[in-house]
């Protein structure tokens, strides 16, 4: 014979109240660890890009160049080339990053500097950065 617990008696409300309220509280912490996740997942290589364009518009080319990590193959000089004062954008005045994208074993951190889009790949590995592949 079995013994089925009557649905009314207060210690039964209180349980099935305790489990609703747990399983609605893991879902919604499910909810916000997703999105958390989403939205910050690029937040190390947004970093290093803003440090990055920090440090060019305190104008301390030496250290950017560091920052960028560059290959054997792009000298100082080709640096200054592009990110100096006489390069692409100028000399640095403002900047804010507008997006990232993950995409393969990086991201792509678009930013606006003087007015002007750039594009910047950041390795996630080593944060080293370069001008994306694509």
């Amino acid at each position: 014979m079995f013994i089925f617990e009557d649905v009314n008696r207060p210690e039964v409300i209180r349980r099935e109240r305790l489990v609703k309220r747990i399983i609605i509280g893991v879902i919604i912490g499910a909810i916000v660890a997703g999105f958390l996740y989403w939205e910050l997942r690029d937040w190390p290589e947004e970093r290093t890009a803003k440090r990055f364009l920090a440090t060019l518009q305190r104008g301390d080319y030496q250290q950017a160049y560091r920052i960028w990590q560059p290959s054997s193959t792009y000298a100082f000089n080709d640096f200054l080339r592009d990110w100096g004062p006489n390069g692409e954008y100028g000399k640095v005045q403002s900047f804010k990053v507008v997006a990232s994208q993950s995409s393969g074993s990086g991201v792509i951190v678009t930013a606006d500097i003087n007015g002007k889009e750039a594009r910047i790949w950041v390795e996630r590995k080593d944060k080293s950065l370069s001008f994306p592949p694509y």
